[in-house]
């Protein structure tokens, strides 16, 4: 089984209004950029109707493709598989490595630095061995 860099994001927090979606997709995208094939974001819904899930797909369709992505509802421990890292105010009840307590940028922020952080490590990891 792949294990992915996943971060878990409540949806209800990013559909605020399109400026903030797309500032929203601009930092995963970055995000993306430092963890490749491994990224995966999974977007759990807590509220909002069908009618706003279907508008938040329709606006985003093409950046949602760019990388992993999966849209659920409520997250409830025994429902879900883990995500490494969970960007949440409160305690989560997802399976997860690290959780940031704060907003969602920064906690893209600090997903980004943890992904940077292990790629520096690894990348030691490979050099001492060929040494």
């Amino acid at each position: 089984m792949k294990k992915y860099k996943s971060i878990g994001l409540t949806l209800d927090d990013i559909v605020v209004n399109s400026d903030y979606e797309k500032l929203i997709f601009e930092n995963l995208k970055r995000c993306y950029k430092f963890t490749g094939k491994e990224f995966k974001v999974v977007f759990w819904n807590e509220s909002l109707s069908e009618n706003d899930v279907k508008a938040f797909l329709k606006r985003n369709s093409e950046l949602l493709f760019e990388f992993k992505s999966q849209i659920t509802k409520k997250k409830t421990r025994n429902k879900f598989d883990s995500v490494w890292f969970v960007v949440e105010e409160e305690d989560c009840p997802v399976l997860h490595r690290y959780q940031w307590r704060g907003d969602i940028l920064s906690g893209i922020v600090e997903f980004t630095k943890m992904v940077q952080i292990l790629n520096r490590r690894v990348k030691g990891n490979e050099s001492s061995n060929h040494r």
